[in-house]
């Protein structure tokens, strides 16, 4: 929706996802409405969207990054 395919993109659509993402709830799968359209999330659909695979070492059940995201609390 933002690639022209020319690698520029629309930053008015970019910034309206942003300002319309916040929710108090925090609730998943996010969505977010812009212009219009319902826009639904996660972590895979924007992994495969930004194309850095998920890496789960063998024996883990969780990738790296949220192995450390679990380890403390948020200040």
């Amino acid at each position: 929706m933002t690639d022209f395919g020319d690698g520029n993109i629309d930053v008015a659509i970019v910034k309206e996802f942003y300002a319309n993402l916040y929710d108090l709830k925090d609730k998943s799968p996010k969505q977010v409405r812009v212009r219009g359209h319902l826009i639904k999330f996660d972590e895979d659909t924007l992994n495969t969207f930004l194309k850095t695979p998920i890496i789960v070492e063998e024996g883990e059940s969780l990738c790296a990054y949220s192995t450390f995201a679990l380890l403390r609390l948020d200040p």
